[in-house]
């Protein structure tokens, strides 16, 4: 459902959903920022005992993340949806600038332990190590490696070889007649008579 209205309202007016709390499931949807700003926003929603208990147990869980000074960065997001078969209570996701999807996700999962004969609550996550591979990369300052510039009586195989021996270095082409300031480029190039040849 994550933050769409109208498909929360579908949902509710297929199952006999009150409009009240069809608008309350849509503004509990629609929460999302620093725990201190939304969990007051989400107790004054709760509409029975159990929504009352788990706004409690973050609560309890906010108190114990302040305590140790862990409370900054994290956000309280109603909207997020995982494989509610497997999880039965908070999920969570954790993000790190410079990449732009998550890169560990988990949550409680008690139900799964119990069908497995155990008396005991679980919590597990996944860091995605191929994401974290692309922490501390430096964001390209340029569009291509070279901008390659061809007047327009240069023939089609001409400008093709050019490209290909650029390439067959390693290097990203951009061709155009004349650099008009659109692209950032490492280097300038000129297709001539004689060859490839090295402007800027």
């Amino acid at each position: 459902m994550k933050k769409n209205a109208h498909g929360i309202a579908q949902i509710c007016k297929e199952n006999g959903v009150s409009e009240e709390l069809t608008s309350r499931l849509q503004t509990l949807a629609s929460l999302h920022g620093s725990l201190a700003e939304i969990l007051p926003k989400a107790k004054g929603l709760c509409g029975n005992e159990k929504a009352q208990q788990a706004i409690e147990e973050l609560e309890r869980l906010y108190a114990n993340l302040k305590a140790c000074v862990y409370d900054h960065g994290i956000h309280l997001d109603f909207s997020i949806v995982n494989d509610m078969d497997y999880y039965n209570g908070i999920i969570f996701q954790g993000f790190v600038d410079g990449i732009p999807t998550g890169v560990l996700s988990g949550g409680r999962y008690d139900n799964l332990v119990h069908k497995c004969g155990k008396n005991a609550d679980a919590l597990g996550f996944a860091v995605y190590m191929d994401m974290l591979e692309r922490y501390g990369e430096e964001e390209k300052s340029y569009d291509v490696d070279a901008l390659l510039l061809c007047d327009e009586n240069t023939d089609t195989i001409g400008k093709l070889r050019a490209v290909q021996m650029l390439q067959s270095m390693g290097l990203s082409v951009a061709v155009q007649k004349q650099d008009d300031g659109r692209l950032k480029y490492k280097q300038l190039c000129r297709l001539s008579e004689s060859g490839v040849e090295v402007i800027g």
